[in-house]
């Protein structure tokens, strides 16, 4: 509990590697996580997300943005991200440099760059290249493929194509598998206390006594310096210490807390290694993140879907931590 950071070889070999490729090598987010997968998959199951989240870190340069989120003074004192809540402080050299702070900022500019050109060039063509090879027939469980009628996108089974006797299940159009997927979107940002619930009952399947008691301990301590910001917030709106020792004390409690929440991530990313919980608090995070969608947008539908299953009566999504959720088809 001393605040000490201890840096893991083979993190470190991880960090590096991501970094070198996506910067140096020009691999796409897409191709480093293909790359992850093959390489470090006995750790985690890689996602765009978690590549894209790794490329944002900071810390990895040996800096830190502190409060990029907050506990609430509300019950249930659960972390939330700051937008614009509370100030926030770019701290400079606080931990051992993993990589140059030039390769960092690098990362980010490719990152920003990459994103106006996807923004600036989404056409009809990336919506075709999203479903290509998502969609399977509950039927049959063949592929569908794309088709063009009358100028509007449907998507039919390979087997129903060629013969309506091989698969009775009809073709959909592209409007209905948006519409489908808004109400999934909606229904699940709607009940995230659900997602947390499934999420909490796999944890206390996979969590030993000794992570229990650490994480205990972490969140004592955390408790402790949250305490002390708000004794020494009150100290200093009753006028009893300056305004410069207010601001060095808060710094420094400001690190203390942040020091203390990387930890107790650390000690998360140890209990929720399960493939199931990461990808569920991936799509938690998304859905939190994100307030309101009317289209089929790339990025988020690809955190949350892993596959389309379409039948006669029904279209099911099967999300990535392998929730299986299903909306009614239109009936002619």
């Amino acid at each position: 509990m001393d605040g000490e950071v201890k840096v893991i070889e083979e993190e470190v070999k991880i960090v590096e590697d991501i970094f070198n490729k996506y910067v140096n090598k020009d691999f796409s987010v897409t191709k480093l996580v293909d790359y992850l997968n093959k390489h470090y998959f006995k750790k985690k199951k890689w996602s765009q997300s978690t590549v894209s989240s790794m490329l944002k870190n900071e810390r990895y340069c040996g800096d830190m943005l502190l409060q990029k989120k907050y506990s609430p003074d509300v019950f249930p004192y659960k972390l939330v991200t700051n937008k614009g809540e509370l100030a926030q402080y770019y701290v400079y050299d606080v931990f051992p440099k993993i990589i140059d702070r030039e390769l960092f900022e690098k990362a980010n500019e490719k990152l920003v760059n990459n994103k106006l050109k996807f923004n600036k060039n989404q056409t009809d063509g990336n919506r075709e290249y999203l479903l290509t090879s998502k969609i399977k027939c509950e039927h049959c469980g063949g592929t569908f493929k794309r088709r063009v009628l009358r100028n509007k996108e449907y998507w039919s089974c390979s087997n129903h194509v060629t013969s309506a006797k091989k698969c009775e299940v009809k073709m959909i159009g592209t409007d209905e598998i948006e519409d489908a997927f808004l109400k999934i979107f909606y229904k699940l940002k709607e009940n995230i206390h659900v997602l947390e619930a499934y999420k909490k009952h796999i944890v206390n399947f996979t969590t030993n006594d000794d992570d229990r008691c650490e994480l205990d301990l972490v969140n004592c301590e955390l408790k402790k310096v949250t305490s002390s910001i708000n004794t020494l917030v009150r100290y200093y709106q009753k006028d009893l210490i300056s305004l410069e020792d207010y601001k060095k004390k808060h710094n420094e409690l400001l690190v203390d807390k942040s020091v203390f929440e990387m930890q107790k991530c650390k000690l998360n990313e140890k209990i929720y290694q399960r493939f199931e919980v990461i990808q569920t608090q991936i799509i938690i995070e998304c859905l939190e993140s994100v307030k309101e969608i009317t289209a089929l947008d790339e990025e988020i539908f690809n955190t949350l879907v892993d596959s389309i299953e379409v039948g006669t009566l029904d279209i099911q999504f099967t999300l990535k931590n392998d929730l299986k959720l299903k909306v009614e088809r239109k009936q002619f």
